[in-house]
C-alpha cells in the first residue's frame, strides 16, 4: 500500500510506473529482475489532478493507478465516526500501554465532536492517545480549546458565550480561555443530562460520573435552578 502516492518524487514515480507496467524490478546490486504480482492500493490527500498540470506527478502514472476511485470525506464532514473511533483509540492505546485512564467524559465527548480536525482521523488518534498517556484531559481539552481560537480567527470555543470577534482583543489569556471554555462545555452538558433525567439530580449525577454533592455544587455555579424555573423532578430516587 501507498500511503500518499502524491509526495512521491518525480524520479521514483517512474520507477514505479515501470514496475505496474512490466511487473519486474531489479533489486539493488542483483544481477537479475525480480517478477512480482500485486495489488496496489495507494492514498493521498492531494489533487493529482492539480499537481498533474504542476508537473509534479506523472500523468501516465495517474491513469495507471487510477482505476477504481474511493473519496473519503473528511472526518469533519462524518462526526457521527468520531465518538466510535475515539472509544476504539481509546481502549486500543489503554491496552497497549497498561494504563488506567478514566473513560472519556461528557464534556471531553462533546469537545471531540465540536472540534473540526484538520488533521483527520490520525489527529483524532494522536489526541486520544495523549488522553491515555496523560490520565487526564484537561490539557487536551485545553489545546482542542486554543486550536479553535487560532485558525484564522473564524473559529469559536465551546459554547456561544466565549466567541472572540476578530478584531475585538488584541492579547488574550489562552489558560483564561481554555478554562472558559471548558466551563461553557460543562455547564451545556449538564443542562443536557438534566434535561435527558427530568431534572432528576442523582440520575443525572450517575449518567455524569460525579457525586451527588458535586453537581449540586455545579448547579448552583451555573445558575441551572433559574433556566425556565424550577424544572427538577419533585421527588428523586437513588
Amino acid at each position: 500500500m501507498l500511503n500518499d502516492i502524491g509526495e512521491i518524487d518525480v524520479s521514483i514515480q517512474a520507477k514505479l510506473l515501470q514496475v505496474l507496467q512490466d511487473g519486474t524490478f531489479s533489486r539493488l546490486g542483483a544481477s537479475g529482475d525480480v517478477t512480482v504480482n500485486t495489488r496496489v492500493v495507494a492514498t493521498t490527500k492531494d489533487q493529482l489532478e492539480r499537481t498533474m498540470t504542476e508537473g509534479s506527478f506523472r500523468e501516465d502514472l495517474f491513469f495507471r493507478v487510477n482505476v477504481i476511485n474511493i473519496t473519503v470525506p473528511p472526518l469533519r464532514d462524518r462526526r457521527e465516526q468520531i465518538l466510535p473511533l475515539s472509544r476504539y483509540y481509546f481502549d486500543f492505546y489503554k491496552k497497549k500501554y497498561g494504563r488506567d485512564t478514566p473513560p472519556l467524559s461528557p464534556i471531553m465527548m462533546s469537545a471531540l465532536e465540536e472540534y473540526a480536525w484538520p488533521g483527520n482521523i490520525r489527529e483524532l488518534e494522536n489526541v486520544v492517545k495523549r488522553i491515555v498517556l496523560l490520565g487526564e484531559e484537561n490539557t487536551v481539552l485545553q489545546s482542542l480549546s486554543n486550536s479553535r481560537l487560532v485558525d484564522g480567527g473564524k473559529a469559536k470555543p465551546y459554547g456561544d458565550g466565549l466567541a472572540i470577534a476578530s478584531g475585538e482583543t488584541k492579547y488574550f489569556n489562552l489558560k483564561e480561555v481554555g478554562r472558559k471554555a471548558a466551563e461553557v462545555a460543562e455547564k451545556e452538558i449538564i443542562e443536557s443530562t438534566l434535561q435527558e433525567t427530568h431534572w432528576n439530580r442523582k440520575q443525572a449525577a450517575k449518567l455524569l460520573r460525579v457525586s451527588y454533592k458535586a453537581l449540586l455544587y455545579k448547579i448552583q455555579k451555573y445558575h441551572l435552578d433559574d433556566i425556565g424555573g424550577c424544572r427538577k423532578a419533585e421527588e428523586e430516587t437513588e
